[in-house]
């Protein structure tokens, strides 16, 4: 599920917004899985080859 998309290239954003994007993906891959990141398990007939 999409929850956002964007139609300008990262590398052109103000550097203001690239900054406020680049910590908020620190924020969201930063942590440990069960305190900040979550384990989820896909079924292998929801994978697509490639």
């Amino acid at each position: 599920e999409k929850i956002a998309t964007m139609k300008e290239a990262f590398l052109s954003l103000p550097e203001e917004e690239m900054f406020k994007y680049s910590d908020i993906l620190k924020k969201t891959l930063s942590g440990s899985v069960g305190k900040n990141l979550l384990n989820l398990e896909f079924p292998l007939k929801e994978e697509v080859p490639g």
